[in-house]
């Protein structure tokens, strides 16, 4: 998502940097030897591709490729079809759990699983549609070099695996797997290490922007890379893992916070720039979001498109003969109202937001403005009234969103719009409202408080579960579904969080830099979005590793290699393109010229997004 306004950031002292990496590098192992080493003592586990099992002309290996998941699977029609996996040297198997698919329907499959000359039978189906894990136990162990599966009965679809773990009985603990799993937390902390050594943050016109803000960014990057990374590995379910499942499961209320701290961060922009008494604030404030998106997201786009001619990926929507419609809906950012452009297979699929949050940025200069100059004309100074504005345009919101969704219930291309998202943007406004407008200067504490960091962890804490636990925790609110419930508990969780940040660091919580990595995430936070799923893409063609043991290592590898491969690319376009675009925006020849071309690009963008718009409406209509 787009990064408003923020503070110059320095590159951070060798010293913090090497602080920061040593005290990521001491929790991961801590973290590890918990859950690696303690949990599975006595057992080595080895994970096996599908694409590892011996299959004859009954049994076929896929490509599979969806909006949000790409690798193979193995599947069979037939009855009585065998296939073998051949596991390398003669081990004493005591488990072997299988990945399979289930299919909508009552019926039941019957898959074989024999080890040796013993055999157990997995009966499944008749249970929610979707990926199932299934165990069979062998007790005693039997030691054997190879497994085979044979296909009893089919009811429900076809067979279909798509993967294999086996569990075999060993003195000791699973050292390679320990292993595997250090080296890629590793990989992953040099990363980060390096984001926080040489991202900077652009120079800003409203005054002191918070860190905790940019480390918000880092939180809901995070989570939506969390939840993409289940697709993509093929695991929706962390059994083992079930706090994590969670925030992977309602990674998407990530992109919501992303529009809270963007609400929250440009009133305190319009209101500065009103405050100085300057001119031409519409523009300018068009001119800046311009510069933000525009080059990154068209850099990012052309390397995707050339990418995916070279990849030559299936069902790609990008030929020769459309590429100038595609670019077209891209450049006016109403690719939303285009459901085949949305499940084009190279992350067009997850850009939607950048369009939404760009019909925010043209509205709020013009509906904002008088407002704000109004309240500002009052020169009120009560805390009191600060609140209750606030909590009128919260309030406003929540009513809004909630109407339009009531209205255009059903219709896809809505949920797209600012529309379905204004109690989002409206929040954030709400709660930079009090001050921005009613409290506006700063209150720092002389020496460092010693409680604000505990506070703000707890803040931090506490998001977390709202997002973990959102519908357990609104299960018991009064409202309607048009209100969305579980979305509410995040937003405001999200808008309580900003606020207690904003008191923890003016109290000297963020002065230690231990967050320093979180916070250059959140600087990153626009071209990891940007970035990520054509990295998972990537990042999915690789051969997972026997030695990750798991279904859930398989989610930990995809996981960390695309995080690390993403921060790498994404350190590259904020070198090579957003920075040098943004010390453009000092030379005030190319700033007359390019506030003229970004007003015309936003009429533009605005004439074409309300032309869909009516369309689709019109379709509902008729």
């Amino acid at each position: 998502m787009e990064n408003a306004d923020r503070t110059e950031l320095s590159v951070p002292s060798k010293q913090n940097s090497r602080t920061l990496a040593s005290t990521i590098l001491l929790a991961l192992l801590v973290i590890l030897v918990a859950a690696y080493v303690v949990k599975h003592p006595g057992t080595e586990q080895r994970y096996y591709s599908d694409q590892l099992i011996a299959t004859d002309g009954a049994w076929k290996t896929l490509d599979l490729f969806g909006r949000y998941t790409e690798g193979s699977a193995t599947f069979t029609s037939k009855v009585g079809a065998k296939a073998s996996l051949e596991l390398g040297q003669a081990i004493p198997v005591s488990t072997v759990k299988i990945r399979l698919y289930v299919y909508p329907g009552q019926a039941t499959n019957t898959l074989a699983v024999q080890a040796g000359e013993e055999k157990r039978d997995i009966v499944y189906g008749n249970q929610r549609a979707g990926i199932s894990v299934e165990t069979v136990l062998f007790d005693p162990p039997v030691t054997v070099e190879r497994l085979t599966f044979s296909a009893k009965t089919i009811g429900n679809g076809t067979i279909l695996i798509d993967g294999v773990v086996v569990a075999a009985e060993q003195a000791g603990f699973d050292v390679l797997r320990m292993a595997t799993h250090v080296g890629l937390l590793a990989i992953v902390v040099a990363c980060v290490w390096l984001a926080v050594r040489f991202t900077k943050g652009p120079p800003v016109s409203s005054g002191r922007v918070y860190l905790s803000v940019d480390m918000l960014r880092g939180i809901g990057a995070s989570l939506v890379v969390l939840l993409h990374a289940t697709g993509y590995s093929g695991q929706p379910d962390l059994s083992a893992f079930p706090f994590i499942s969670r925030l992977a499961g309602n990674g998407h209320f990530g992109v919501e916070i992303f529009y809270v701290v963007s609400a929250f961060t440009l009133t305190f922009s319009i209101s500065s720039a009103l405050r100085r008494g300057k001119t031409g604030i519409v523009s300018d404030f068009w001119l800046r979001r311009v510069i933000r998106i525009v080059p990154v997201f068209a850099m990012t786009l052309i390397v995707c498109l050339a990418l995916s001619t070279v990849f030559t990926l299936p069902k790609s929507l990008v030929t020769f003969q459309n590429l100038g419609a595609v670019l077209f809906r891209y450049a006016t950012l109403s690719y939303v109202f285009d459901p085949q452009i949305l499940k084009a297979p190279i992350s067009h699929s997850v850009w939607w937001s950048i369009s939404t949050e760009f019909q925010f940025y043209i509205l709020m200069p013009l509906l904002s403005l008088p407002f704000i100059a109004g309240l500002l004309s009052f020169g009120w100074k009560d805390n009191v009234k600060g609140a209750a504005v606030g909590l009128a345009i919260a309030v406003a919101g929540v009513l809004l969103a909630a109407s339009w969704r009531s209205i255009f219930d059903g219709q896809q291309w809505l949920a797209y719009t600012v529309l379905y998202h204004l109690d989002a943007f409206f929040l954030g406004i709400a709660i930079a409202i009090p001050f921005a407008i009613f409290a506006p200067g700063e209150r720092f504490s002389p020496k460092p408080a010693r409680m604000a960091p505990i506070y703000a962890v707890a803040a931090f804490a506490a998001l977390a579960m709202a997002v973990a636990f959102a519908t357990t925790i609104s299960s018991g609110l009064p409202l309607s579904d048009s209100f969305e419930p579980p979305r509410l508990v995040v937003l405001f969780a999200c808008a309580a969080v900003i606020l207690v940040l904003r008191f923890a660091e003016n109290r000297g919580a963020f002065d230690n830099n231990l967050l320093s990595g979180l916070r250059a995430l959140g600087l990153l936070s626009f071209v990891i979005y940007l970035t990520h799923v054509p990295v998972m893409q990537f990042v999915a063609r690789f051969p997972v590793p026997t030695t990750i043991g798991t279904f859930e290592g398989v989610y930990f590898w995809t996981l960390s290699l695309s995080v690390s491969i993403v921060i790498l690319v994404s350190l590259v376009l904020h070198i090579a393109v957003e920075m040098p675009v943004l010390a453009l925006n000092r030379n005030p020849r190319f700033v007359h010229w390019f506030t003229k071309i970004s007003f015309a690009y936003v009429i533009l963008v605005s004439g074409v997004i309300a032309w869909s718009l009516v369309r689709a409406v019109a379709s509902v209509s008729s």
